[in-house]
Parts: structure tokens; sequence; C-alpha cells
């Protein structure tokens, strides 16, 4: 519980302290969080093992939740009659939502009154949990309206290509089962690649590799980033990486959405599908409806980043069609369209 400050419930905080100062709003976080400095510089913030944070979750007329119930208080989301608000950590899209232990989809998210989507597409998704249709509302996602406005200011002198793999839950835990397994040996066949760097250097680009929290202690300290290859570290500004690449390449990640809002190409190094499929899957299908090119290797994932900085980052169809899909909207209104569903609904 509020182990963290970031993504759409951080986008939608900051747009409520600033734009509704008549709203008290508070941010729940656990005391030994290192985002607990950057949650206080926008407002209020209460400790997660505190009493008044319960007395205030029980008085509150909305509870916005970025994952689950264990958000906000236990006792708080069982008996407040809060609206609760479900806003998701991205897009649901390319990974299937997996329910918490001995519980299902359709049990976890009957508490949630309201459920903001991206699209119709992303409503369609979310029917599947058993949400009840009225209770989904498409109004587009918070973070994009900061995305937007960080990709306006940001300094584009430096060209960068941003790697985000996903995280893979059938991955071993330990650091020498990692160093055996296929998706090290992809990652660093990739990223120690020779042609790589040519192809880097050939277009004046730095490539920026992040990757997934849940990957970080197992992966990080085996990879080797060399030239013109650049391992961010754990804790950075994911939006202010994504805001000023000209692409993206990634595997499954909910970051595709983001740089498809903003108009730029993804590119897919999709090596294991059949196994993400096997364990996890997409509400697409991921190896012939992905909103982008893909590769399997990493000879040809080369060749695709080749390709697109040579044609100055255009979309493919493909990522044009998915674009206008997904998107009804490309302006900087997600956070404003989302509040006004909260207050249509508490009155």
């Amino acid at each position: 519980m509020g182990a963290a400050y970031g993504d759409n419930s951080a986008a939608l905080h900051r747009h409520v302290v600033a734009q509704l100062p008549q709203v008290q709003a508070y941010w729940v976080i656990n005391r030994d969080s290192p985002d607990v400095e950057l949650a206080r510089s926008v407002g209020p913030v209460l400790f997660s093992d505190e009493i008044e944070t319960y007395v205030l979750a029980l008085q509150a007329q909305v509870h916005v939740i970025s994952h689950g119930l264990h958000d906000v208080p236990t006792c708080a989301s069982r008996h407040s009659r809060a609206l609760k608000v479900r806003l998701g950590h991205g897009l649901t899209a390319l990974k299937k939502t997996k329910p918490p232990p001995l519980r299902s989809l359709e049990s976890a998210n009957r508490v949630f009154g309201l459920v903001p989507v991206s699209s119709d597409f992303e409503r369609a998704n979310k029917r599947t949990w058993s949400i009840p249709d009225e209770r989904i509302v498409v109004t587009g996602l918070p973070r994009f309206d900061e995305l937007v406005r960080r990709s306006l200011e940001v300094d584009t002198k430096e060209r960068t290509v941003l790697y985000m793999p996903t995280w893979r839950e059938w991955l071993p835990r330990s650091a020498e089962e990692v160093k055996r397994s296929e998706f090290l040996t992809r990652v660093q066949g990739f990223l120690g690649s020779t042609r790589l760097q040519e192809v880097l250097e050939k277009h004046d680009l730095v490539l920026e590799v992040y990757l997934h929290r849940l990957l970080r202690d197992e992966v990080a300290q085996l990879i080797e980033a060399r030239g013109r290859v650049r391992l961010l570290p754990t804790r950075v500004d994911v939006q202010a990486h994504l805001a000023k690449a000209r692409a993206l390449i990634t595997d499954y990640s909910s970051v595709t959405w983001d740089m498809l809002y903003l108009g730029r190409p993804v590119l897919f190094y999709s090596f294991d599908v059949d196994t993400y499929e096997r364990y996890r899957g997409g509400y697409l299908d991921l190896g012939k409806d992905l909103p982008g090119p893909a590769a399997a290797n990493e000879e040809d994932l080369i060749g695709l980043l080749d390709e697109a900085a040579g044609s100055e980052w255009a979309l493919s169809p493909a990522a044009v069609e998915w674009s206008e899909r997904v998107f009804p909207w490309k302006d900087r209104g997600n956070c404003a369209r989302v509040v006004a569903a909260i207050l249509e609904r508490i009155g």
C-alpha cells in the first residue's frame, strides 16, 4: 500500500491539487517510501500506518486507487461508502490482468464504482472482468496529459531511443538462474551487438535501457552497457525519458500506448511471444496484431531500428490504425474528464 508516488494516480493528484483547491486531497504512502518528499511537495501526505489515515479514509467521499484495495486502508475499503475509482497502471491491452490469490477478477473489482478507460477498445477488455458496463467510463488516462506537456518542453538535442522490456513472472528469481535464462541471453545479445552500435552511430542515437522494477535486482547487475547504450538508474523519471525518445523498443509493455499517444513509433522485440502467451497473454493477438513492426531476433530488431530512423520515425500503417482506435482524444483533457466523471457520480 502506498509504495510509490507516480503513474496515473499521481498525475490526477497533481491536477486536483492545482486545479481544484476546494478539494481536500491526500496522498497515502508508506512511511519508508523514498517518494514521501516528492508526494509532500505536491500536497498533504498521510502515512499508511497512522490512525488518522483510517479516520480520514472513512470520512472521504472518494478513494482513487491505482491497482487494488491494498492501496487504501483495509477497514476503510471494506466499510467506507466512498466512491472507489480504479485508475489502473496503464492501458489494458497487451497484458491480461490476473486476479489476486484466491480471488476472481469479478470479486476483486466488484467494489469499484468507477473505472476510467482510454477508449471503447479498452472498455471491451475491462468487460471481461465482469465489471458492470455503467461503471466503465471513457475518459483517457491522466498520465497522458503530462506526457504531452513534457514532450513539448523537453530538450531534444540528444537523440534517444528508449528500450523498456517488461516483467515476466516466470523468470527465475535468483541471479544465477537469471544468467541462464533466455530473457537475459536475448537482451544481452541485442545490447552487446556490434551492429547495434553501428546503427546508433549512423543515426547519432543513444539507446536508453530501463528495466521493469521487478527485473532490476536480478538483471541490472548482469547487463553491460557500453558505447551508445546507457542503462538508466533504478530511480528515474521514466516519463521524462519517454517524452524525449524518438521511438520505443519494448515487448508487451503498456508504455507502448504512451509512445503512440505522442505519435511516435514502437518496435517490438517479442522473441518469446509463445511463452508469453502461455503464461500471461494479451487482449489482442500478440503474434499478428501488434501496433508496430515486430522482430523475433536481434538482427531483425536492429534492422527495424535502422529502418525507423531512416524514415524519420514514420508510423507504420498498423500503428496509425491502432492509434485511431485506441485514442478518441489526443489532448491534455484526460484528467479533467476523469474529475468530471467522479463529480457526476458523487453529485
